[in-house]
């Protein structure tokens, strides 16, 4: 039986320590606080700095404008003319770039209080790129009756597509990256359709083989092999980086593999391991660590992570299964699959900021709009084969489109 005295020093310690944790917890709040306080203050000092060069060139902009307004008027000579001429050219050069200037560098810091509510909530400020479009922003799908732009064609060299599935967009750059299956590689276009270049046919560490979806986060190019039955991660310009998985049943291997997506909170890798009828969830250090809903699935080929929960595109009817993000909780079932049904034949999705679902039909060539209850509340297309959809910040649409056309397309 413990001493009384031994029993009264033991508490004594305890609550000592007790009262020391809190102290130095109380001491650590105060420094972040502290810390806090002055970033805000750089930021609003950033700020204002470009508000007054911002100034600064509006100024030199009227000055300017004033110049060429005096040399029009005054200069009437026939012999400088060509002089006046050439004046008026440079200064209009001149005005144009610092435009360009201007609209880019418009910042802004707004709504300080919950710029400061938001760091105490959630401990840090990171750049999100889950759903591929601007919080808040609207996408006016009803007025999506024809592409903006279709670019590219079918082959194999620069800038031509054979047989595309995923496609992803880089919310910082606006680059657009196509998983180009059949010539093994991916291709990045850049916001207006240009072809930039390509990565994964060169030979060893890298090279693809019939790659699938693809995923963008963190500075990272996330690309799945379904024939190789791994994910090859590279960087946004191309160089190969490192590798998930290998062919199996086990933990952290894959059987055919369709695409996979990130969760921005703490960068863990979601895999859709179609072949296993399962997802994988891996950590940003791309280390295994569990299984989920084993055969619960009848092949899993899409999945997102959005609104606290977690989408995910089935072969199974009905085909998209909602979980809870936190606890892996089902929550419900939506969208029917079948030649009768809302959808016919579906491998790729996304969602926009109000958890729309926009997922195409490979076999009936249109585009769906669902809610998230899956009510179907618009369609379009008439494309041959849609696969990989994407939203970009301008809130366009991106689809690639196979079959004769083995497209890019921009709506």
């Amino acid at each position: 039986m413990a001493n009384p005295e031994e029993t009264v020093d033991f508490f004594n310690r305890v609550e000592k320590l007790q009262t020391e944790i809190t102290k130095r917890f109380s001491e650590l709040i105060d420094s972040l606080r502290t810390r806090e306080a002055e970033l805000l203050q750089e930021l609003e000092t950033i700020s204002l700095q470009y508000r007054d060069k911002i100034k600064e060139q509006e100024g030199m902009r009227l000055e300017l404008e004033t110049t060429k307004k005096l040399i029009e008027e005054n200069i009437n000579y026939s012999d400088l003319r060509p002089l006046q001429q050439d004046v008026i050219a440079k200064i209009e050069e001149k005005l144009k770039h610092m435009r360009i200037q201007m609209q880019n560098r418009n910042i802004e810091f707004v709504w300080r209080e919950q710029l400061i509510s938001d760091v105490t909530r959630l401990g840090s400020i990171r750049v999100t790129e889950g759903c591929g479009f601007q919080k808040g922003s609207k996408i006016d799908y009803k007025k999506k009756v024809r592409p903006a732009l279709t670019v590219t064609n079918k082959g194999n060299g620069e800038g031509e597509l054979d047989f595309p599935w995923g496609v992803a967009v880089d919310n910082l750059s606006s680059k657009i990256y196509v998983a180009d299956h059949s010539n093994h590689r991916v291709q990045v276009f850049s916001q207006e359709g240009n072809y930039l270049f390509t990565f994964g046919e060169t030979a060893g560490e890298g090279k693809m083989h019939k790659p699938l979806g693809i995923c963008i986060s963190d500075g990272r190019v996330f690309v799945s092999q379904f024939s190789e039955h791994c994910i090859l991660i590279y960087k946004l310009d191309g160089v190969f980086m490192n590798q998930i998985g290998c062919s199996g049943k086990g933990e952290g291997q894959l059987n055919n593999p369709y695409s996979l997506a990130i969760n921005e909170v703490n960068g863990d890798i979601y895999v859709c391991d179609g072949g296993n009828n399962r997802i994988q969830i891996f950590s940003t250090q791309l280390s295994f660590i569990t299984i989920l809903w084993q055969n619960t699935f009848r092949r899993p080929v899409d999945i997102k992570l959005a609104h606290q929960c977690i989408f995910v595109l089935d072969e199974s009817n009905p085909c998209m299964h909602v979980f809870n993000s936190s606890n892996h909780a089902p929550l419900h079932s939506i969208i029917n699959r079948g030649c009768t049904k809302q959808i016919c034949c579906s491998y790729f999705f996304c969602l926009d900021a109000d958890c729309n679902i926009y997922m195409t039909d490979f076999s009936t060539g249109f585009v769906y709009v669902f809610d998230k209850e899956g009510v179907l509340i618009h369609q379009f297309g008439g494309l041959h084969q849609p696969l990989g959809i994407a939203l970009d910040i301008n809130g366009r649409i991106i689809i690639v489109n196979n079959k004769q056309e083995d497209c890019l397309q921009m709506w």
